[in-house]
């Protein structure tokens, strides 16, 4: 099994560039590779309304293909970028400051569910109510995981990348890709660490 990888790039502010890595199984073809990137696209564009203006994305245009078990490139796409022109002229809360999309699955590796995180940047002072992402934020950030849980274009999956064994060193445990199947808007702030700058 392949998929493509969706990498979307937030510059303009202080902190910037912020990445953001979605991977699909869609047809390995440009039409595939293009319909998750659009997918991709439409997801972030409903989410514009509440990030800070000053703040810009875009989708990179190449597409690689990865092989799932090896975490190996096989091959990629040129498409047509993606655009996210953000429009609240509300003041942006600090930029490591961010809202929390949480992704789920119906598998469980050692015990435990797989999940994964679409870190939202660029929220304001009108996303939050005492200190808190308000109702309608919250909202907001379920309905992009609802867009990308509903398509048909494409599948998103958590990745988790090939890596060693921790009984034995030597032997390396393939990589897994597990099924989104639903998602939600966290009701706290998220902090993205490597950019407190």
């Amino acid at each position: 099994m392949v998929f493509m990888r969706v990498r979307t790039v937030f510059t303009g502010v202080a902190g910037a560039p912020f990445y953001n890595n979605l991977y699909f199984d869609a047809p390995d073809t440009l039409a595939g590779a293009q319909g998750a990137v659009d997918l991709v696209d439409t997801a972030w564009t409903t989410l514009t309304s509440i990030m800070a203006g000053s703040l810009f994305g875009t989708t990179e245009a190449d597409v690689p293909v990865i092989d799932i078990p090896s975490g190996q490139m096989i091959g990629s796409y040129a498409t047509s970028p993606g655009v996210i022109d953000p429009t609240s002229a509300a003041e942006p809360l600090p930029w490591a400051t961010q809202g929390l999309v949480r992704l789920s699955t119906a598998d469980f590796i050692n015990g435990r569910q797989v999940r994964g995180r679409i870190y939202v940047p660029g929220l304001t002072e009108a996303s939050q109510s005492t200190g808190q992402p308000n109702s309608s934020t919250i909202a907001s950030l379920a309905n992009m995981a609802a867009v990308l849980v509903a398509s048909t274009a494409a599948d998103l999956f958590i990745y988790s990348r090939p890596h060693p064994d921790p009984d034995d060193p030597d032997v390396t445990i393939d990589g897994v890709a597990s099924l989104v199947t639903g998602g939600s808007g966290w009701d706290q702030f998220a902090v993205l660490r490597s950019r407190r700058d």
